[in-house]
């Protein structure tokens, strides 16, 4: 059909032309065309997929060499074997993780076992007082047959110990900040001993006790420099003191239920106000080296010497 303008009254019509059908052998060419095309850019971009690859594979291999944040690093553990022995529990550094800790080492099953000392610990607890704004290192009711002290975490305001069977610290240096030293309800034997030993206390060191730690021997001359006020030797199996130099700082001295029976070219602190002696075994008050204390105001006991109705206590 021919296409033209056909006028109808004032409308002009268009005839638009009818599209050709094409035949299987256009459309087949058509087909062909397009698939040689197609392959032609396959196959430039199958000329550089080897580089691509390349590429590829080492960016993927830099990737595992490189250690992702992701993956969890392995643990590591520096352990001195030296430290764990049977029945044996030392508080020392040891590195868990990657960080450097303080720790519990012990023997566990035959194998070496580092703990970090923490507030979960039941005998080892490490807690702090937010309010006082004070740490606390307590090591009660140990079973094992040893406890080795060998190094204490800084900020450690308190240092105690009770009940525990026997207790080992020597060539050890206290971190500053301690103020109260204290062991009770277990064995100590003497200070200084083979396994008790040359231990330096720092200046904000205020109060040590040893109570009921079945000490037999005690020379504090090594600590005559530190401040400390308050010295506590209660309960022990102490008989004598000679050539023994009290810290003269020190104001309240208990020397109670011992066996004491002299003072032998010994000098007591210079500042002592009051002075704890009942159940010891003095015969006489001349044993008891009482010239220049200036500021003693109470003497308790012992009890045979004390003067009756004034419960043991002697006023100055």
């Amino acid at each position: 059909m021919k296409t033209g303008a056909k006028r109808d009254g004032n409308v002009k019509v268009t005839r638009r032309p009818l599209k050709r059908m094409r035949s299987k052998g256009a459309v087949k060419d058509a087909s062909t065309q397009w698939r040689r095309q197609h392959s032609k850019q396959s196959a430039m971009v199958t000329a550089h997929q080897p580089e691509t690859k390349f590429r590829h594979d080492r960016s993927k291999a830099a990737q595992t060499m490189r250690p992702s944040s992701k993956q969890q690093r392995p643990k590591k553990e520096n352990v001195d074997l030296s430290n764990c022995k049977s029945k044996t529990a030392a508080l020392t550094q040891c590195t868990i993780g990657w960080r450097e800790r303080y720790c519990i080492m012990r023997m566990n099953k035959g194998k070496c076992e580092s703990t970090r000392i923490s507030n979960k610990d039941k005998h080892f607890n490490l807690s702090t007082n937010k309010a006082a704004k004070s740490k606390t290192l307590l090591v009660a009711n140990v079973k094992v047959a040893n406890v080795v002290v060998q190094a204490v975490p800084p900020g450690t305001d308190r240092l105690e110990f009770s009940h525990f069977q026997r207790v080992e610290m020597h060539d050890i240096v206290l971190p500053t900040g301690i103020t109260t030293i204290s062991f009770s309800r277990g064995i100590v034997g003497a200070y200084p001993s083979p396994t008790f030993r040359n231990i330096t206390l720092p200046p904000t060191v205020k109060e040590v006790s040893f109570r009921c730690v079945k000490m037999e021997l005690f020379n504090p001359t090594e600590w005559a420099a530190v401040p400390m006020e308050t010295m506590g030797l209660h309960n022990n199996m102490l008989d004598s003191f000679v050539n023994v130099t009290f810290p003269p700082s020190v104001q309240y001295l208990d020397l109670s239920k011992n066996k004491l029976t002299a003072f032998v070219n010994t000098t007591l602190p210079v500042n002592l106000q009051s002075l704890r002696l009942s159940s010891n075994k003095f015969h006489t008050l001349d044993a008891i080296p009482l010239h220049d204390l200036p500021h003693l105001t109470r003497l308790c006991g012992p009890s045979q010497l004390c003067p009756q109705g004034r419960s043991h206590t002697r006023m100055f």
